[in-house]
């Protein structure tokens, strides 16, 4: 009998929040946070590379760490799995609400893809996988 293979969530500076947090933790997900773990102004190559390694999926709503140049290329050299919320500028309690209803997609598609990977969450709850292992691991050659 094989065991479900657990999804630890990684909640960065930019989206932590109380309200994300009680959200997250009511629907059963589990979470590890930034500020338990780094300094505040710690660089993102610096914690991805220790996400990675953890195989934590990183939550975040910092769409630069997508389109940065160096932070790419520290995904996909550190093999890091990222859902970036696209609309970050909806309110806490709004994030909160849309990430406990999405749990369990992100869960599922979290462990259907290989990591690298980069996923947009569109604030109607949509998922869409922008950057897949194959596109990321191109930029390490």
């Amino acid at each position: 009998m094989s065991q479900k293979k657990q999804v630890v969530f990684f909640i960065d500076r930019a989206l932590e929040s109380k309200p994300l947090l009680a959200a997250l933790r009511q629907s059963g997900a589990t979470i590890e946070i930034h500020s338990d773990h780094f300094l505040p102004d710690a660089p993102d190559t610096e914690w991805l590379a220790v996400v990675s390694k953890k195989a934590w999926v990183v939550l975040t709503k910092d769409a630069r760490i997508g389109r940065n140049p160096e932070e790419i290329r520290a995904i996909a050299r550190e093999s890091t799995s990222i859902f970036i919320l696209w609309d970050g500028n909806l309110r806490s309690q709004q994030i909160a609400s849309l990430f406990a209803e999405i749990v369990p997609k992100l869960e599922k598609l979290a462990l259907a893809h290989q990591a690298p990977f980069i996923a947009k969450i569109y604030k109607d709850g949509t998922i869409k996988l922008w950057k897949n292992s194959s596109q990321l691991l191109k930029l390490l050659t």
